[in-house]
């Protein structure tokens, strides 16, 4: 049996939330086959105590030494997937996920620019993902590490550094984490650009003094570097290949706007169930991706709202009718987060993107609903956004939506306007009337939050952007 130990560096007491979190991942260490125990040093300073902590574990003798911090909270699984990864990948070190606690709003992720001035650059957001990223420093607040590599680098291992060596500042501070990394690299990898630790971007720890992340925060990382019209085009460009023309093309007619899946429409002039159903799935979905684009830059403001919304619910999250899977891709580092549609070229293009940047969102098809009943009263928040109104009945739609929310589950519900620029817009073929569809709603235990509109609008179809919420008793 391996044997794990997990290391605590403490200065002062722990949460509640923080202790019920350490015995919940000694529990699950422990129901897969390790043998876990816990070191605490409250040594006077945090590398003194690090030191105190890795002595006593090679005194010991052990298989695994994984530090956490007495203010990070980590998954249950966290260290028997650190492990897994560790075996996959002969990376001697690997890590979960945290936030830096002040402004601004980082991952404790980086890698050397220039070692000897120890100038460094932190990964953004949207490169961490599900597959390992290779990097120089992370923070140890939830780190594994192999017993061995500290017999083949020098000691001290952890330093608290005080200084001038670096050229920008007057006086600068380097951490006892940042100090060891340095000296793994230095020792060990200084010659190989792949760094030595290995990062799960999946893994996503609670770091209890970090200040509360606002929706700029969050906006300002991984939202911009994946959801951006230049972005997309890229993406659009290198899914399709030349059958777009090229990159500067792609991204030229996302900035003309909305209109192009309209004007497809009444060329084709699709009638029955069939030809409406090819519009969706087949060749002239591809045709619209980039209106796609566009139409979320559009109305970025109300799915900021959206997103804002199912943080503070929290998930499991799907997006039934996603489209391209913006909305997803924003939520998939917060919340589990799920993206079901029809299996057309904006569904595939979204799980082009997923798997680009790594991103851990799980992909449903709705033709293959129900999905072995594995979702039924499964999600705590749920979106339908411009989906409703491209459906003649969208009774079995909204079956589906209140089969699959738990009880007192929520879901946002936004109707697109039958109408742009004065123009019909004809792929909206609903023929259900809002006051009907509430009436439905309410018939199966629906309820709006305290009758709270939380998206004004001009459209006709204004009486559904509501959040609705489920009573359990239907």
């Amino acid at each position: 049996m391996e044997k794990v130990m997990i290391l605590v560096p403490q200065k002062g007491g722990t949460s509640p939330a923080w202790n019920r979190a350490l015995i919940n991942l000694m529990k699950a260490t422990e129901m897969e086959g390790y043998h876990v125990s816990t070191f605490w040093s409250t040594e006077f300073t945090i590398d003194m105590a690090r030191t105190a902590l890795v002595n006593q574990a090679l005194a010991v003798g052990i298989d695994w030494i994984f530090f956490l911090d007495a203010d990070v909270r980590c998954p249950a699984l966290t260290i028997v997937d650190l492990i897994n990864m560790s075996k996959k990948t002969g990376k001697m070190i690997t890590s979960g996920v945290y936030y830096m606690a002040e402004r601004p709003i980082k991952p404790v992720v980086f890698r050397f620019v220039d070692i000897e001035k120890r100038e460094t650059l932190v990964l953004h957001p949207a490169l961490i993902g599900k597959e390992p990223a290779f990097v120089d420093i992370v923070g140890l607040g939830c780190c594994l590490i192999k017993p061995e590599l500290f017999s083949k680098i020098t000691r001290p291992w952890f330093l608290f550094e005080t200084g001038t060596e670096h050229k920008k500042y007057e006086a600068h501070t380097y951490g006892e984490d940042f100090y060891f990394f340095r000296k793994v690299k230095l020792e060990l990898n200084k010659d190989n650009a792949e760094g030595m630790v290995a990062v799960d971007g999946t893994i996503s720890c609670t770091h209890e003094k970090k200040i509360d992340i606002t929706w700029q925060d969050y906006e300002r990382s991984a939202v911009d570097t994946y959801n951006d019209i230049a972005q997309i085009a890229g993406d659009i460009y290198e899914f399709l290949g030349d059958s777009t023309g090229s990159k500067e093309q792609v991204y030229e007619n996302i900035k003309a706007g909305m209109g192009n899946s309209n004007r497809l429409w009444a060329k084709l002039q699709p009638k029955t169930d069939a030809e409406i159903r090819d519009f969706y799935v087949g060749e002239p979905s591809k045709e619209y991706l980039p209106e796609l684009a566009i139409f979320d830059a559009m109305t970025k403001p109300k799915r900021n709202e959206i997103v804002k919304s199912i943080v503070s619910k929290g998930g499991p999250y799907l997006d039934y009718g996603a489209g391209i899977g913006l909305t997803p891709m924003r939520l998939c580092k917060m919340v589990e987060s799920h993206h079901a549609d029809l299996p057309g070229y904006p569904f595939k293009f979204a799980q082009f993107r997923a798997k680009k940047y790594g991103n851990p969102i799980n992909f449903l098809n709705v033709d293959d609903y129900p999905w072995n009943n594995e979702f039924e009263g499964y999600f705590n928040s749920i979106t339908c956004t411009d989906v409703l109104e491209h459906l003649k009945d969208p009774r079995e739609a909204l079956d589906r939506l209140v089969a699959l929310l738990k009880p007192e589950g929520m879901a946002i519900l936004l109707i697109g306007q039958r109408e742009y620029g004065g123009e019909a817009f004809q792929p909206h073929i609903s023929e259900m009337e809002d006051s009907a569809i509430i009436k439905y709603l309410q018939e199966h235990g629906m309820s709006t939050a305290n009758g709270t509109h939380y998206f004004k609008t001009k459209t006709v179809n204004g009486l559904l952007n509501q959040h609705w919420h489920h009573s359990g008793e239907y």
